[in-house]
């Protein structure tokens, strides 16, 4: 994914919303004056920040909120930072890409992005920001489900069509007018909110008449000649494509290439109506009963068993991956059409469900196959086999979880002096998570340990692993009290006192609770003093040697 231009002058919560929309990964660097703030992606998803401000840290946000979970202080973290750095007047930011945080602890970003947007602004400022969709008539092009919105706002949200000005949205909506604002900014920066000059609607169209005497009529060619031309989408707000500049985000979309026709979904022809006698009295037998069944029924049927056969989206709309976008739109205009509701007003309460539930179908087929960024995802995923964004972030929390499992029994082990059985358990976490460094102290360490008796080079590696750890981790904010133990530990092994000695002051002042650099500082004095006694000094020439 191109990175943006950083040279070009943006607003923060822009360029945020510009990564989550383009499934980034890697990180997004903030910094004003001597402050600074980094935001993690992978694949559009937030996955963990870090900032050097002491009243974003943990231990700040606990003091004020009270004990809460992990996850929802993380949670509120993320917020927080969100929420400064929109905040700034001015800031440089830079994109960092592909690079991979210390350790994963993902968030919900368009929650995130959207209530650090609340906190951000004054009311006056949010509507400012805001104005040409309160100006405009504003309709939501994506399912806001997952989202992390509150059930009431994401069910108003979610019937956005183009009918109602922003500022009567903004009125009439559940919750704070500045939740919903927000949610309405956050949305519109995402490119997930079409805003639209004039109202939009969906055109009605009403059941087919009887068939009339006239063969071009009747014939098929006909009927599709007469129907009325399928109605356009409506244009977006030209202002709003240029004040987000996706493009140079989103993936390069996929060639429609040389493809052949995709099939067309030509409606069946209605069955007309049982043929009337000419009069009571020439009739010869009873007239047959007229039929119950809607004349839309059949087609109807036959379009649901044909959907409900799709495995995807371009199934359903009866068109092929490598069709062009006016093949798209052609597509889901026809079906849209045929399957739209209010043709079914006079129906049985059966085909009028049936026929609702077909048309989201589409519909939702559309909000992807609609948007090249999102179509050349969905191409990617169920063309071409590629893992989604929240596929890959799953792969890589269930790899962690396993690399923490492992790295616990290898604790277990080292504790209880089985140093070989856990120096195999500390490498497989060490390999499948690099990032996390307390995997590769303990690593470092244990090679050192199982090496300096009889392989002193691969003993200087494992120390020079721990030193890197110790070096690394300098940047972080969870200082690793247990590698400097781990170094004095190994120091004092190879003979090296005061780098011992150093070492472990240094574990006991990062966490003065810490038992390990304790219990080593005790053995470091035990060894002074025994090698004191076997010098001996004056009363040990006279009376201790013979």
């Amino acid at each position: 994914m191109p990175v943006f231009d950083a040279a070009v002058p943006t607003p923060v919560d822009q360029v945020l919303a510009r990564l989550v929309a383009g499934g980034a990964t890697g990180a997004l660097e903030v910094k004003s004056d001597e402050k600074r703030w980094l935001f993690f992606f992978s694949g559009g998803a937030l996955v963990f920040t870090r900032s050097n401000l002491k009243s974003e840290q943990t231990e700040s946000i606990r003091q004020k909120v009270g004990d809460l979970p992990n996850n929802e202080l993380i949670r509120l973290q993320a917020e927080r930072r969100i929420r400064n750095v929109c905040r700034l007047a001015a800031a440089e930011v830079s994109f960092h890409e592909g690079a991979h945080p210390p350790q994963v602890t993902p968030v919900n970003a368009i929650a995130a992005l959207c209530e650090g947007l609340r906190q951000a602004y004054e009311a006056d400022a949010l509507a400012a920001r805001l104005a040409p969709v309160l100006a405009g008539f504003p309709r939501i092009d994506c399912d806001l489900g997952g989202l992390g919105f509150p059930p009431a706002i994401e069910h108003y949200l979610q019937d956005l069509d183009g009918g109602r000005t922003g500022a009567d949205v903004v009125a009439f909506a559940p919750g704070s007018p500045d939740q919903v604002q927000a949610a309405l900014l956050g949305l519109w920066l995402l490119g997930d909110l079409v805003v639209d000059a004039e109202p939009s609607s969906m055109p009605v169209v009403t059941a087919v008449s009887a068939p009339v005497s006239s063969p071009v009529a009747t014939s098929p060619a006909g009927a599709q000649a007469a129907a009325p031309p399928p109605a356009s989408p409506a244009s977006p707000d030209p202002g709003l494509a240029d004040a987000l500049d996706l493009g140079a985000l989103l993936a390069d979309a996929v060639s429609a290439g040389g493809a052949a026709p995709p099939p067309q979904v030509q409606p069946a022809p209605v069955p007309p109506p049982p043929a009337a006698s000419a009069s009571p009295a020439t009739s010869a037998s009873p007239a047959a009963p007229p039929s119950t069944e809607h004349p839309l029924a059949r087609r109807l049927h036959e379009l649901a068993r044909r959907m409900r056969a799709s495995t995807n989206h371009f199934e359903l709309l009866g068109v092929h991956w490598e069709g062009t976008p006016d093949e798209f739109r052609r597509a889901y205009t026809d079906l849209a059409r045929e399957l739209h509701p209010d043709r079914y007003h006079e129906a049985p309460q059966e085909l009028r469900d049936l026929a609702t539930d077909l048309f989201d179908q589409i519909r939702l087929a559309w909000e992807v196959l609609g948007n090249d960024a999102a179509r050349g995802e969905y191409i990617d995923v169920v063309v071409h086999g590629k893992k989604t964004a929240e596929q890959e972030a799953m792969e890589a929390l269930k790899t962690y979880w396993a690399a923490d499992d492992s790295f616990k029994k290898a604790l277990t082990n080292f504790n209880n002096g089985r140093i070989r059985e856990a120096h195999e358990q500390f490498r497989q976490a060490a390999l499948a998570v690099p990032d996390e460094l307390i995997f590769q102290a303990y690593y470092g360490y244990t090679s050192f340990a199982l090496a300096y008796k009889t392989d002193p080079a691969a003993a200087d590696r494992g120390v020079a692993l721990l030193r890197d750890v110790i070096e690394r981790n300098k940047s972080q904010e969870r200082q690793l009290d247990m590698a400097w133990a781990l170094l004095g530990r190994a120091c004092r092994e190879k003979g090296e006192p005061e780098s011992a000695r150093r070492a472990l002051v240094q574990a006991l002042r990062i966490n003065p609770a810490n038992d390990a650099a304790v219990r080593e500082l005790r053995r470091l004095e035990d060894q002074k003093a025994s090698k004191a006694s076997k010098g001996g000094g004056f009363l040990a020439g006279l009376f201790g040697r013979k």
